[in-house]
Order: structure tokens, then C-alpha cells, then sequence
């Protein structure tokens, strides 16, 4: 029996498909949270990427690129894998560097950009979400310099708004 109230695609007599009401409501609806969700997957990734500047006054800018791929683990099962690469860091100049990381003092580049790798490991899957607009087959690449003065007002603030950041920055509008 057919109930109006389920959101669901019938078959006319005439053989076309025909969305109810509560299918029409059902599709506004998820629309609207899709975009919410992109704006926090945006927000989300500014933040992590405010939270870097934030933590390490020492960065200046550096370039971020990211890629997904289609792979399969052991099992069969198809997964997006992410990849990135941090490239193009520079440091603030005249900022004193942690003696942790530059033992000499002076700035190394590949020792720098090896730190920032490793610091945005964990959250590579939320970077290319927030960064990364999807290709048809659902897979998609970014690159984005970060500079430190784009963001100078908000990292004055706290709380730091990601998606500020994000316009900031220019992946965001």
C-alpha cells in the first residue's frame, strides 16, 4: 500500500517515475545539511591549518598539496587514500627558531617541511576534505598556499574561526 507520507519514487501509469511530496521535502532538506556539511568541512580545515600558524610562530608560508586515489586493502575493499606534500616553507624572518627542531638555530628546510608533514598526518583525510572539490569520479586535488599574514588579524583572536581562516586564505567565500 502506498503511504504519501514515506518519501518514495512511484511509477505512474504512463511508466515515468514521479517523486512524492515527502520525497521532494526529503531531497530539500538533505541539500541544505550537504552544505552545511561542506562548510564545516571548509571551517574545519582552516582551523586545523590556523591551529599550525598558531602553534609554531616560527612559519611564515608554505604551500600544501593534496591528491586521492582510489586503493584496496587486503580485503577487496575499495578506499579513497590521501596523499600531501608540504612544500615552499619559509620561516618568519628574524623569528627565533625552537632549538628542539633547529638544534643550530638556523632554519632547515627539508627538516621543517619533514615537522609540518608529520604534524598534519592525523588530519589529512579533514584537510582534503575541506580543500579538495570532488571530481566526477568522486576523487580531486588541491594545492593551496598559506601565508601567515593573510591570517595575522584572526590569530590575534581566540577562538579562531576556521572558516575565517578558510577566506582568508582564499579556499573559502
Amino acid at each position: 500500500m502506498f503511504n504519501e507520507m514515506q518519501p518514495a519514487y512511484t511509477v505512474r501509469a504512463d511508466g515515468k517515475l514521479f517523486l512524492n511530496m515527502a520525497g521532494v521535502n526529503t531531497l530539500a532538506r538533505y541539500e541544505k545539511a550537504l552544505k552545511s556539511k561542506q562548510v564545516l568541512d571548509i571551517s574545519r580545515a582552516g582551523a586545523i591549518l590556523a591551529r599550525l600558524f598558531m602553534r609554531h610562530h616560527w612559519i611564515d608560508c608554505l604551500t600544501l598539496s593534496l591528491s586521492a586515489t582510489p586503493a584496496r586493502n587486503y580485503q577487496g575493499t575499495y578506499f579513497r587514500s590521501v596523499t600531501y606534500e608540504v612544500s615552499a616553507l619559509h620561516a618568519v624572518p628574524q623569528q627565533a627558531l625552537p632549538l628542539d627542531l633547529f638544534p643550530t638555530g638556523n632554519f632547515d628546510v627539508v627538516v621543517a617541511e619533514n615537522f609540518i608533514y608529520e604534524e598534519l598526518i592525523d588530519d589529512n583525510y579533514d584537510l582534503y576534505r575541506g580543500l579538495a572539490r570532488q571530481d566526477l569520479n568522486g576523487y580531486a586535488s588541491a594545492a593551496v598556499t598559506l601565508e601567515r599574514d593573510a591570517i595575522a588579524p584572526l590569530l590575534q583572536q581566540r577562538p579562531i574561526d576556521g572558516y575565517l581562516a578558510a577566506i582568508a586564505w582564499g579556499f573559502a567565500s
